[in-house]
């Protein structure tokens, strides 16, 4: 087997045992790389191992998991920062349950996952584990803790993994770790499967790799394999003597109408015995002779078939590709024999084609994808096949606003002790409160809220003491003691950054346009969630929810990372988050108007004149008594602000039937952003956040003659919803 290639190997290897249990190990140095997922899943899919073992899968979440046919996954990620993360695919045909898992350490803090199985094979139930020790790692103790308990109540256990122990090295770094592991080996019975170099470097060759068991007396055969297209480590294959059921492939049967010839078919049906019917006098016995006759006559030209369901090959993946692969492989074996630099330098070469050829090819296919799919439902089908879309979101019933609102306004409170009316409110309102979910915050200004006592008396409801909390959570919109909307801009910075983070793995397979489309349906809603009632946030809060924005103009473009992207906004039509924040709210405040609904905002909205003589103000609204910059954060406050600002050719709009009023209403917000500016150097004339928005007012308004691929005339719709609201 010199000159195959090392997927040809392993199909001899286990088509040669396939009656025995076959574990491969692979640390895989990241899955998450679309050359890395594409050698992984031509080197085992459709393969017939039993269970494969992966380290440093690199996998945060389960989009990122790369699934193989007939097989089942179990993971333990790291989700905390990059690297790391452990799967185990089983056969689908094996039962199989997780024991033991590890948990994501803290930011940036080194201990090893692993995770332990129990799979039930014929007779015989076996626990399987495998883990990562990242190199120098401590806290060795965590999986020895799980798996020494376990090992006494099997007697089959297999461990597989790369633990970084630098097996047979004389350094004294290395002898301290590969110690640690042969004591972990030696309490647990465990007896490594004996293998050469499984690291392999420029100027090194480390032991690094290991499968080990309890029942060294059933290893049949083992051997490692180089997979220079996917790791610098070998695969790492095992056989032992194991009865294993193979995973039976869905068939299904049905007639096979590939030779049937119509021509003859309708000859033999008119030569068919049909007066044979006749003569039969009960009419059971008549449908039985019929039937008989015609499926019969089926049975001959198309006979009954069983057919078994096999995967389809993945539909960029083409022989050129494949055969670039075996010459690859073919190469990096040359070189490991020779250790010459000829060698290298054509193995290095063969290895660039490869990747460039993967890669070409999977965006080549993608673009052909999005070039056909017109609708929304065949666009987001193709990015589900590419792997790029939103997990799935289990849909809650919350109660409708109005009802929240009234209930939470029917609880009386009086100026002379807030705090102890509204307990005593819950008291005759007597709700049913579930303890786990329920906190109680006051909320303040931060020198009032000093001079609370420290014994403060604490809400009790049916006997149930409430909590005091600095920070609570209602309807995902997350408030501080303090309404600096500061942890709610945190939690928007997390949820955007990741969704970024999620499409931007597959950036070179997206075109432009569907680049900008992810954007504006996976980020911008967490941007836009609650930003009508957060308009006190902190301008630090807002201009770091502005760079994260910075980073997805630079995604969708394809834009340096340092490089100044002011200019680009009006190309793509988006407003910056602070004018952004704006819009929606006097959107918002428009569809009150118009609607009339909800009531509890829209019975705050008086106008300024009550005679009928047509006034520049005729169309303003009343602004309702404010002290404070807080009070003036309220929506029905600063919306009204917003509005009195605007033309009166926008405002005196009182219509949504009339079409040509909403043409007129749709395309003059698209200068909301020089207005906006207007507005706050009225207001804050001289300060910064107002300067800020005056500079960029222009670029706004210069977004409906703006020209190239994403040229709009509209503003920036909200996950497909026009200013009305409605989709």
């Amino acid at each position: 087997m010199a000159d195959l290639d090392s997927k040809s190997v392993l199909d001899a290897l286990a088509n040669k045992y396939k009656n025995l249990l076959k574990v491969v190990h692979l640390n895989a140095q990241s899955l998450t790389y679309v050359s890395h997922a594409a050698e992984f899943n031509y080197l085992l899919d459709n393969s017939n191992i039993d269970v494969i073992a992966v380290s440093e899968t690199f996998y945060k979440s389960s989009p990122d998991i790369v699934q193989i046919s007939d097989f089942n996954v179990f993971v333990a990620n790291r989700t905390s920062h990059e690297g790391g993360g452990v799967a185990v695919y089983v056969r689908s045909s094996y039962q199989c349950k997780v024991i033991a898992h590890s948990i994501s350490p803290d930011f940036r803090q080194q201990r090893p996952d692993y995770i332990i199985l129990e799979i039930s094979l014929k007779g015989v139930k076996l626990l399987f584990g495998c883990i990562y020790r990242p190199p120098k790692a401590g806290h060795l103790s965590d999986f020895e803790d799980a798996l020494f308990p376990l090992c006494a109540e099997y007697e089959f256990v297999i461990i597989a993994g790369d633990v970084n122990a630098h097996f047979g090295s004389t350094l004294p770094c290395d002898i301290s770790d590969s110690r640690q592991i042969s004591r972990l080996l030696d309490i647990c019975n465990l007896t490594r499967v004996p293998y050469s170099s499984t690291f392999h470097t420029a100027t090194c060759d480390s032991s690094l790799d290991m499968i080990a068991s309890t029942c060294p007396d059933k290893l049949i055969h083992s051997t490692q394999l180089p997979v220079c297209g996917l790791s610098a480590h070998d695969l790492l294959f095992a056989v032992f003597n194991f009865n294993s059921t193979r995973g039976c492939r869905t068939s299904f049967m049905k007639r096979d109408f590939s030779q049937f010839d119509i021509n003859i078919f309708k000859e033999e049906a008119l030569q068919a015995p049909w007066h044979d019917i006749l003569s039969l006098e009960d009419i059971n016995d008549k449908v039985s002779r019929f039937n008989e006759i015609l499926i019969g006559l089926y049975d001959k030209h198309a006979p009954i078939k069983t057919f078994t369901v096999k995967r389809t090959p993945k539909p960029w993946f083409t022989q050129e590709i494949a055969t670039m692969m075996k010459s690859r492989d073919i190469a990096h074996r040359k070189y490991q024999r020779s250790k010459c630099a000829t060698d290298l330098a054509n193995y290095k070469v063969l290895r660039n084609k490869t990747k460039t050829l993967l890669r070409d090819a999977k965006a080549h296919y993608a673009y052909s994808l999005f070039s056909t799919s017109k609708s929304p439902a065949k666009l987001w089908q193709s990015l589900k096949q590419l792997n790029v879309s939103k997990s799935p979101v289990v849909s809650c019933n919350y109660p409708a606003a109005e009802a929240l609102n009234v209930h939470y306004t029917s609880v009386p409170v009086t100026n002379v002790n807030a705090i102890q009316n509204t307990i005593e409110g819950y008291r005759h309102v007597n709700p049913t409160v579930n303890e786990m979910k329920t906190q109680v915050i006051v909320i303040g200004n931060p020198k009032l809220l000093k001079k609370l006592p420290v014994d403060m008396p604490g809400v009790c409801v049916n006997g149930i003491c409430l909590p005091y909390s600095s920070t609570v959570v209602n309807l995902g919109v997350t408030l501080d003691n303090h309404l600096t909307w500061e942890p709610y801009a945190n939690q928007i910075c997390r949820k955007s950054m990741a969704a970024l983070q999620q499409i931007r793995r597959q950036k070179f397979l997206l075109p432009p346009a569907v680049r900008k489309r992810l954007i504006e349906s996976l980020v911008f809603p967490v941007f836009d969630y609650g930003s009508s009632v957060t308009e006190g946030m902190l301008v630090v809060c807002v201009n770091r929810i502005q760079r994260i924005q910075n980073a997805c103009v630079r995604f969708v473009l394809d834009l340096p990372k340092y490089c100044h992207i002011s200019e680009y906004y009006p190309k793509l039509g988006w407003l910056k988050i602070s004018q952004r924040r704006k819009y929606l709210a006097v959107t918002l405040l428009k569809n009150v108007l118009f609607y009339k609904t909800p009531l509890y905002i829209f019975d705050k909205l008086t106008t300024t004149t009550t005679h009928d003589r047509l006034l520049r103000t005729t169309n303003s609204l009343r602004v309702p008594q404010h002290r404070t910059d807080k009070e003036r954060g309220a929506f029905w406050i600063f919306a009204v602000l917003l509005w009195n600002a605007l033309p009166s050719h926008i405002t005196g709009i009182t219509s949504i039937n009339e079409k040509e009023r909403e043409n007129n209403l749709t395309s003059s917000f698209v200068y909301l952003g020089g207005l906006f500016g207007v507005l706050l150097a009225r207001q804050d004339e001289g300060s910064k956040r107002s300067s800020c928005c005056c500079r960029c007012s222009p670029l706004v308004q210069s977004s409906a003659a703006a020209t190239g691929d994403f040229h709009s005339a509209s503003p920036p719709f909200v996950n497909g919803r026009n200013p009305n609201g409605q989709g």
